[in-house]
């Protein structure tokens, strides 16, 4: 029973990273063209307050949609760690993006409160990220917007552009090595009998 919902859930929470990276990125795409009509030629006095709050309610917004993005992200490894089945995906992930850096980005959001006050986990070493074609340094709770390149980068590091993209392109893959997971489970406990 236990492998039917680690199966599940392993594909669940990969169509989660989808979901949520585009949702995410689609927020704040939304906020850049607030702001962009904030300070554009045509704009008025009149509706200074109105594009304000709208934008401010945005930032918000984002602030939550990259949070459980991360979480979605950290999730879906999780339970791919339960099967070997998805050893490959688990290992193009590490290899694209390292798993410090999901851990790190994820601890760094997820216990903010703690860190600010020096409790909670050690402090990452690798807390501040340095850019190097970019000349900035950023630490994990940062992130940083050019939509012009594709980079929607959390932490500095982590593109949730790419992460999407490569979810998209594995799905087909997560789905079938799913099927395949759920026809041994019940080949198994067929054979129990």
């Amino acid at each position: 029973m236990e492998e039917y919902y680690f199966a599940n859930k392993a594909l669940e929470w990969a169509q989660a990273v989808i979901f949520q990276g585009e949702r995410t990125i689609e927020t704040a795409q939304n906020n850049m063209m607030i702001f962009n009509d904030m300070y554009g030629d045509d704009f008025s006095l009149s509706l200074a307050s109105k594009f304000r709050q709208e934008s401010e309610r945005n930032r918000f917004r984002i602030f939550m949609e990259e949070h459980f993005f991360i979480i979605a992200l950290a999730k879906s490894i999780d339970f791919f760690k339960k099967f070997n089945h998805f050893d490959a995906i688990r290992n193009d992930i590490y290899n694209n993006w390292g798993k410090t850096t999901i851990d790190d980005i994820r601890n760094m959001r997820e216990h903010d409160d703690e860190f600010i006050v020096g409790k909670g986990k050690t402090r990452p070493q690798n807390f501040l990220h340095e850019y190097q074609s970019r000349r900035y340094i950023s630490d994990a709770t940062s992130t940083i917007m050019d939509f012009s390149k594709r980079e929607y980068l959390l932490g500095g590091r982590l593109n949730i552009f790419e992460v999407v993209d490569f979810y998209n392109n594995k799905f087909k893959n997560i789905n079938a090595i799913y099927e395949k997971l759920i026809k041994e489970i019940k080949n198994n406990e067929m054979n129990q009998f």
